[in-house]
């Protein structure tokens, strides 16, 4: 498992290179192929640690990996993932439910992560896992940061399965905390947590009609503090924000949506 290593421009080159000589050389026959899995930041990757695999089981279970097996060429036998720096022990969970079929015990926002990774890297059945532990998942211990992680996915993604479980188990955690918008906004607590939340959530709850409000008054109001929310950050980050409407803001939003992380063989 590894990490990405903080950008060095004077160092970094030599050290990937001094990490690459430091790896073991792979087995042949029956003996497992290492397989690293790698942050993606640059310009270098700091191995975290390796761990040994079986190829017929990542085949078994990954159509990803039994694409990379087939192509090997030469005597190498090595795998790498490459994923973000806030993945490495997810990615190492990856590879424990290729072997035995079984979660692990994460939190909500690993479970998150490992959701997506194993869909990146087709591995069968975790993904149905990880959308089952969501739904068995009582709903107050759903945090509105693991929700809003869910709303920033892009729509795609949030519209298939099993994705779709997911985003319907944070749209009810979002009901269930502001469905009744104009007590969420007495409340200084929830009022503050809506003035945080992404607009694709804040979109989707103020155009339900499962929204209790007393008059389109409380839309406005509530809009107008979001809106205001955003520009202070922006302002005091030294960037801007755009309201958009319609397809243009749906085309913004997802040009704003992390790119998919890229692998490296």
């Amino acid at each position: 498992i590894a990490a990405a290593a903080a950008p060095d421009p004077d160092g970094g080159a030599q050290q990937q290179e001094q990490e690459q000589q430091q790896q073991p050389q792979s087995s042949s026959g029956g003996s497992p192929a290492p397989a690293a899995v790698a942050g993606h930041s640059q310009p270098s990757l700091l191995v975290h640690a390796e761990l040994p695999v079986h190829g017929a089981v990542l085949s078994a279970m990954s159509e990803y990996f039994r694409t990379l097996i087939q192509s090997w060429q030469g005597t190498e036998r090595r795998l790498q993932m490459l994923v973000g720096d806030d993945e490495t022990l997810v990615a190492e969970a990856l590879v424990e439910f290729m072997y035995t079929g079984e979660l692990p015990q994460l939190g909500h926002d690993d479970m998150l992560r490992l959701m997506r990774l194993s869909d990146k890297f087709q591995v069968k059945n975790c993904p149905a896992a990880c959308a089952r532990r969501f739904a068995d998942t009582p709903m107050e211990e759903l945090s509105l940061d693991t929700v809003c992680a869910i709303f920033e996915w892009p729509g795609f993604l949030q519209e298939a399965q099993p994705f779709a479980g997911v985003s319907t188990k944070a749209w009810a955690k979002l009901l269930d905390v502001f469905g009744d918008l104009e007590a969420a906004w007495q409340d200084s607590t929830r009022r503050q947590q809506f003035l945080s939340l992404p607009i694709k959530a804040v979109r989707k709850l103020l155009a339900s009609d499962q929204l209790a409000v007393v008059s389109e008054n409380t839309l406005l109001v509530a809009l107008a503090g979001w809106i205001e929310a955003q520009a202070r950050r922006s302002s005091s980050s030294g960037s801007t924000v755009s309201i958009l409407g319609g397809a243009e803001a749906c085309q913004q939003q997802q040009q704003q949506q992390p790119q998919p992380l890229q692998l490296q063989e």
